[in-house]
């Protein structure tokens, strides 16, 4: 019976539907127990549903060929990728791509499967993956947060298990000739820019065989020219101005955002004047804060806002004065300690499009870190930015918040050395995370009034987590910098314990949230 012209094959009785996934291995002089070892963790997958294209763009096509034939399965065969099809015919609903030595899970098909069954608009899922030696021996693993834009722009950190819907690709113009090496990260940019929604499966179903010498890069070798130029490619499409530059880890990559606009930025810095040792030597934290930004920082056009207890000596109120001159606005405080109310005055009182949450016990050591931050907090859909902050010693006091539960909030790599890349180098990567601290926090003056500023109810802790829940809870992203730092002398200005009152109203508020765990740091 012929079809009518308005049916399809899948409208026809008694069609035969395509496969659901499309299995995609690129093939260049592979020794052939590797790539046996590859396709038979497909073959082995629990769910039937597939083809395996066995791409080969080498001069070894026969003996790829025989390594397919012996298998004699029709699910499974050679293609040869044309500059119009690179992916050489595949028909599935999704595409997906396997290494020619890796190994799938035995349930990765399955479990994509059930995933995007249950999730109708998703366009693009990735998994978490290990790393195995060349004998199979396991290296290490890398578990991933969930969609993270601000961090693939940085590394191509989704990498394995990804699977693309198979019309997304087409739409998107396919895999494109001139980026060797870096097809995949390029593809991930493009297809995510459209995407409906991109879902993460926080499962190991992806095993990846590297030397040992090789963990801990994403892609297993040297960043090329055509990643850079992918990254950069897809910042000009979405509006984003910056060049991109990698850094001196493999994969991983830099962007100096050109600001939109020089506004004046408002530091908003609580104070009661204290002193300390610093490194050996007494110090006014507050005027040494300031003196730091005013010798170090480049950016132009700023303004502080000062806002000091009652006991705050008044030698310290003169200095400021001297130092800063018109720029300078005072906010005398009067009542207990409040950190949240004293902020909150501040940044009425501010008269910057953007304002810096700012402790007075910092210290400038990035001369651009306001650039830096600001570059993503013009971003219309960043709501808050933050700063990596170390401690006097030279080790990690913040590089994002860390919620665990409802009773464990703290910070990414607490103390840990701050030249460590972290897990899958995320240490080194501007990425979106939970929350950030408001010892040093950017945010366009308008979203802090937006969410209602800080909590009066919490003056002393919790009112950074309660702050960022808030500004997350309206849609917006929240992403820490590696690039900009700063030193933080952290507590040495007001006592430290946390009181039950505060915690209490933490777990009221946030507690069903809290209890799903951080969705953007993962530690293995």
């Amino acid at each position: 019976m012929a079809l009518s012209a308005s049916s399809t094959p899948d409208e026809t009785a008694g069609a035969r539907p395509g496969p659901r996934f499309s299995i995609v291995v690129p093939v260049h002089r592979t020794p052939a127990e590797l790539l046996e070892a590859a396709i038979a963790s497909v073959t082995d997958q629990t769910l039937a549903s597939w083809e395996l294209l066995v791409v080969d763009d080498g001069p070894t096509a026969s003996g790829v060929q025989a390594v397919v034939d012996s298998l004699d399965d029709p699910r499974i065969r050679v293609a040869r990728p044309t500059p119009g099809d690179p992916l050489g015919g595949a028909g599935g609903e999704w595409i997906t791509f396997l290494d020619q030595d890796d190994l799938l899970a035995p349930e990765a098909l399955e479990i994509c499967s059930d995933r995007l069954s249950g999730n109708p608009e998703c366009d693009v899922l990735y998994t978490d993956e290990d790393w195995i030696d060349p004998d199979g021996e396991p290296l290490g693993r890398f578990l991933k947060p969930d969609w993270s834009p601000e961090r693939l722009r940085c590394q191509h950190y989704v990498s394995h298990l990804s699977v693309f819907r198979s019309e997304l690709i087409e739409r998107v113009g396919g895999m494109r000739p001139g980026f060797d090496e870096s097809q995949d990260h390029d593809l991930a940019l493009r297809t995510t820019e459209s995407a409906r929604s991109i879902v993460h499966v926080p499962l190991v179903l992806y095993h990846r065989r590297m030397r040992p010498g090789q963990v801990g890069t994403i892609g297993g070798r040297a960043a090329s020219e055509a990643a850079r130029r992918a990254i950069e490619e897809h910042c000009n499409r979405i509006g984003v101005e910056a060049t991109v530059e990698q850094i001196d880890r493999p994969g991983v990559y830099r962007l100096r955002r050109r600001l939109r606009a020089e506004p004046l930025v408002s530091l908003v810095i609580p104070t009661r004047g204290s002193t300390g040792l610093v490194n050996g030597s007494v110090r006014t934290f507050v005027t040494s804060a300031i003196r730091s930004v005013l010798e170090r920082c480049t950016y132009p056009d700023l303004e502080f806002v000062v806002v000091p207890d009652a006991e705050t000596p008044p030698a310290v109120i003169a200095e400021l004065a001297e130092l800063l001159g018109d720029r300078l606005t005072i906010l005398p405080y009067e009542g207990p300690f409040n950190f949240s109310h004293k902020i909150n005055l501040g940044v009425a009182a501010a008269s910057g499009a953007y304002v810096v949450l700012l402790n007075d016990d910092i210290e400038v050591i990035t001369p651009d870190w306001i650039e830096t931050m600001l570059g993503i907090g013009q971003q219309p859909d960043v709501g808050m930015v933050g700063a990596t902050l170390l401690f006097e010693d030279g080790t990690l006091q913040h590089a994002g918040h860390l919620y665990l539960s409802e009773t464990a909030m703290g910070h990414v790599a607490y103390g840990e050395d701050s030249a460590a890349p972290g897990p899958g180098m995320g240490l080194l990567t501007e990425r979106e995370c939970s929350g950030v601290t408001a010892a040093c926090a950017l945010m366009a003056r308008r979203t802090f009034f937006e969410v209602g500023g800080l909590s009066r109810q919490l003056p002393v802790n919790y009112n950074d987590v309660d702050l960022c829940l808030k500004v997350r809870s309206l849609g917006y992203r929240i992403v820490v910098t590696p690039h900009a730092r700063l030193h933080h002398y952290e507590s040495r200005t007001r006592r430290t314990g946390i009181g039950s009152s505060e915690l209490a109203l933490i777990r009221r508020r946030w507690g069903r949230i809290l209890l799903e765990g951080d969705p953007y740091w993962r530690h293995p």
